[in-house]
């Protein structure tokens, strides 16, 4: 066998190592056995880079991997490379994960110097300067010496999954645009559509070498296209031919005018004899009395039956009958004196239909066969309605077509709806409280029968609605009476301007990404807690809060125009601040609540519990508590207090609660 050349090496590489379905282990042995060339391909070296990328896709290596990538020329893939999404992706990870925040967030992206500063700012790869990679950048640089944006920039970045994901996109992406390689290009010029032109400017010795490699059978069929082409291309078209022609036309012409063509006089000769049978057959009929219509050969056996046997001889099948008919079924027409057409026996003529030269049409109507939803279809379908919304079944549809093979976006739409039949949707602000209330009677009733189980045990819970005036109602039926009423606590006549609440009205907004944005907020990543919080629902919804509009009056849940754009333009700010890419979010829709803020104490803005007999008076042996004022943190806390009020009443001890929460008694109601 013949030493390899370079020039062979490279052709061996580039298409070894450019074909992504070549193990890593083989293409390891190559890259061993093979001399890499001093010049490679631009493929070569991109197939070279993706596969150590595979290799080692978060780490700084990879960082190095990236920025190379990034400096080949792009590839020709109608689609954009997601490389910077990646490259960002490495280095946040890098930086969150880092046990020295500060030293390797400013190694990566503090100015001028760092890594990932160089590669995004002016004079670096235009294919990682992406609007978000510039944005992360300067967050990873502003958060260095800031222990909160560094919570938050760990929350965000610190996924190995995610970030591992981007470059798992960008793998796909690149090895979809790799393009063929310099073998599969020659194999294409020899064997391909364009083969037959390749063939036709090669001599004799250049195509036998194309037989070896194209083979007996494909050599054959681009012999054959390029005879016809030729023929096509190039027709014969001589004088000489042309007289040759002439010349046959004219000995054509010459001999049917010399010799009589015998079969019109055969036909008619023919006729004439069938005529004159036929003729003579009526005859015989006539004079013998004969009906004219077969019957059968020979006297009659009923007429002779009194006559005696006949003794003569049977007669034979081949004799002639006079009385026999015969007729002939012929195409041509009559000729002159034979038997009229009316008198002749017809057959009816078969009926034909007419054959339409289009295809017959299919019938639409036909109702398609049912088939099953596999798990792949259903899981592709919830993860398209996180990312588009419910309602966008085409764009689902349209963008996983090789996972919902002959489906509609109607099928979408029935398979979601049969799929969330059962699930409990968030309710809206009008019923939440009623279903709060619902959930937390059945929790509450499922402890009760727990208790009921045990010996000695007997515990009964049952859920009444009534609407009371004052709390005196309730005394005479009740051990002890919890109020939970928030900012309307103070609209009961016993506790009517004796509570230390500030009543305050916040607007809360709603914002979605758009159904033809791709990129999503990250399932693992946190809500954000801040100057604006952000309590993120799913990868494409988050709800953005609030404002403060202090003493306010108004409990109404809705909310003006005016008011709503108000809000946005006062919370959306806030917001960018810790998450820039809010910006890319539309805004749906706002609605407001009334918090019971508690007043300001040297602890800190506390919730109220307590007893409240000296309040209301003391009439009967109910005892009254009070829990409020939780304000705008009372999801942290609202088990805590909860759970110190339930023991105080049970125990009829108000020591039970930690005196932090009962020393608002001392404060001056506000007015």
């Amino acid at each position: 066998m013949p030493r390899l050349t370079p020039a062979d090496a490279t052709l061996i590489l580039d298409h070894a190592l450019g074909d992504p379905s070549v193990p890593a282990a083989a293409a390891h042995a190559l890259l061993a056995a093979l001399p890499f060339p001093s010049d490679p391909t631009p493929r070569l070296r991109r197939a070279v880079l993706l596969r150590r990328l595979a290799a080692d896709p978060v780490s700084a290596s990879a960082l190095d991997t990236l920025h190379l990538l990034a400096s080949l020329p792009a590839s020709p893939s109608p689609s954009p490379s997601p490389i910077a999404a990646a490259h960002i992706a490495v280095a946040g990870f890098l930086a969150a994960s880092a046990p020295d925040f500060d030293a390797a967030a400013a190694a990566l992206f503090a100015r001028p110097d760092g890594r990932v500063r160089r590669a995004v700012d002016e004079g670096g790869s235009r294919a990682l300067a992406s609007d978000d990679a510039v944005a992360t950048v300067e967050q990873f640089e502003a958060a260095v010496g800031n222990s909160f944006s560094q919570v938050v920039l760990r929350g965000l970045w610190g996924d190995r999954d995610a970030a591992e994901e981007r470059v798992r996109e960008l793998l796909a992406a690149e090895w979809a645009g790799m393009g063929p390689s310099l073998l599969e290009v020659a194999a294409e010029r020899i064997v391909g559509d364009v083969a037959v032109g390749t063939w036709r400017d090669a001599d004799e010795a250049t195509r036998a070498k194309f037989r070896v490699l194209a083979g007996e059978e494909k050599t054959r069929e681009i012999l054959v296209k390029l005879e016809e082409s030729t023929s096509r291309v190039n027709p014969i078209s001589t004088p000489e031919v042309s007289k040759v022609v002439d010349a046959l036309k004219t000995s054509c012409a010459e001999l049917h005018s010399v010799v009589e063509d015998p079969l019109p006089a055969a036909k008619a000769a023919a006729d004439k004899v069938l005529a004159t049978r036929i003729n003579r057959t009526v005859n015989l009929n006539a004079e013998g009395g004969q009906p004219a219509a077969c019957g059968t050969a020979g006297p009659s056996v009923l007429n002779e039956r009194n006559n005696g046997p006949n003794k003569g001889a049977p007669p034979s099948l081949m004799d002639w009958n006079p009385t026999a008919r015969t007729f002939q079924w012929e195409e041509s027409p009559d000729p002159e004196g034979s038997e009229p057409a009316l008198r002749r026996p017809h057959l009816p003529s078969p009926r034909r239909i007419p054959v339409s030269p289009l295809p017959a049409a299919e019938n639409k109507n036909k109702r398609r066969r049912a088939r099953k939803w596999c798990l792949l279809e259903e899981e592709t379908l919830r993860k398209g309605v996180e990312l588009y919304g419910s309602g966008n079944w085409k764009d689902i549809l349209s963008n996983n077509p090789d996972v919902f093979i002959g489906r509609t976006p109607v099928d979408l739409k029935d398979k979601w709806r049969n799929m969330m039949r059962g699930i409990v949707r968030p309710p809206t602000t009008e019923k939440a409280a009623d279903i709060l209330l619902e959930a937390l009677f059945s929790a509450c009733q499922n402890l009760a029968d727990e208790a009921s189980s045990l010996p000695n045990e007997q515990k009964e819970f049952k859920l009444y609605r009534q609407h009371v005036d004052n709390l005196h109602q309730l005394a005479g039926d009740y051990d002890s009476v919890i109020i939970c009423l928030g900012a309307k606590a103070c609209s009961l006549p016993e506790l009517a301007n004796k509570l230390p609440l500030r009543t305050c009205r916040g607007v809360i907004a709603e914002f979605q990404l758009p159904s033809d944005t791709v990129e999503e907020y990250g399932n693992q990543s946190p809500s954000i807690l801040s100057d604006a919080w952000m309590a993120f629902q799913g990868p494409r919804t988050v709800s953005i809060g609030s404002t403060w509009q202090w003493k306010s009056e108004n409990y109404s849940s809705t909310v003006s125009d005016e008011e709503a754009l108000t809000a946005k333009d006062e919370l959306l700010p806030k917001a960018s601040g810790v998450y820039p890419g809010i910006s890319k979010w539309d805004f749906v829709h706002a609605r407001a609540g009334i918090r019971a803020m508690p007043p300001l104490t040297t602890n800190g803005s506390l919730p109220l519990l307590g007893c409240l007999d000296e309040m209301v008076g003391k009439k009967s042996n109910c005892k009254f508590w009070l829990v409020g004022g939780l304000g705008a943190r009372g999801l942290l806390y609202h088990g805590l207090v909860g759970k110190l009020t339930a023991k105080a009443a049970i125990c009829c001890d108000e020591n039970v609660i930690p005196s932090e929460f009962t020393c608002w008694k001392g404060i001056k109601p506000s007015q």
